[in-house]
């Protein structure tokens, strides 16, 4: 049936390396979902971060403007 003594050890690397990719296969899925999902938790985090550091922002530049008006309203009373 076989020709030559190279031709069992060539036929077991084919399927060494087909079962080694084909493991890759059933494997790499599973990674890449876990990989997103830990992405998206991190931008979410980054962003909730972001938004409150915004908010924070926000009502400091309110409180500055409060300042300036008032103390540009006492100078036009004046």
């Amino acid at each position: 049936m076989f020709e030559s003594s190279d031709t069992i050890p060539i036929l077991l690397a084919i399927i060494g390396v087909g079962g080694v990719l084909a493991c890759m296969a059933w494997r790499m899925p599973a990674r890449l979902v876990r990989c997103i999902t830990e992405d998206r938790r991190a931008a979410d985090a980054d962003r909730r971060a972001f938004q409150r550091a915004m908010d924070d922002f926000r009502v400091e530049m309110r409180r500055l403007a409060e300042r300036q008006s008032n103390v540009e309203g006492r100078f036009d009373a004046a």
